[in-house]
C-alpha cells in the first residue's frame, strides 16, 4: 500500500510540474520599459483596461529623460529618471489608440508600445551565427 501511494504522489509531482504556467516567455499587466545604453526593452501588457501603466526603468548610467504620447502628438507623460531609477507614469488613452515612447536624452529613436505584443527590444537583438 505505501508503494502505491509513493507511486501515486510521484506522478502527481511530475504532472504538476509539466502543467504549471510558466511556459518562458513574459507578461505583465503594465509596460515595463527598460531602457538601456543601446536598446529599449518592453515588456507589454496582454489585453487593454482603462487602467494602464508604464513603468519606466533606466538601466543607463545617464540621467533618462522622455516622454510618452499618442500616435496623435497628445504628451501623455513625461519623465526625469536618475541613473538606476524608475517611474512609474498613469496612462490615459483610449482602446485602440497608438503609444510611443521616444527618448529625449539620450536620444534614441521612438519606441512603439504595442498592448498585447511580448517581450521585444528595440532595436531587435541580433542571433549570432
Amino acid at each position: 500500500m505505501q508503494v502505491k501511494t509513493l507511486k501515486t504522489i510521484y506522478v502527481t509531482l511530475i504532472l504538476l510540474s509539466c502543467f504549471n504556467n510558466s511556459f518562458g516567455y513574459e507578461k505583465s499587466d503594465t509596460f515595463i520599459i527598460q531602457s538601456f545604453a543601446d536598446s529599449v526593452k518592453v515588456l507589454a501588457p496582454a489585453a487593454y483596461h482603462p487602467e494602464l501603466n508604464a513603468i519606466i526603468e533606466n538601466k543607463t548610467l545617464v540621467q533618462l529623460i522622455g516622454k510618452i504620447e499618442t500616435g496623435k502628438g497628445r504628451v501623455v507623460g513625461i519623465v526625469s529618471i536618475a541613473p538606476t531609477y524608475s517611474r512609474s507614469v498613469k496612462l490615459n488613452i483610449k482602446k485602440g489608440e497608438r503609444l510611443y515612447f521616444i527618448p529625449l536624452a539620450p536620444a534614441f529613436q521612438a519606441v512603439e508600445l504595442v498592448i498585447g505584443r511580448k517581450a521585444y527590444e528595440i532595436p531587435p537583438k541580433r542571433k549570432s551565427i
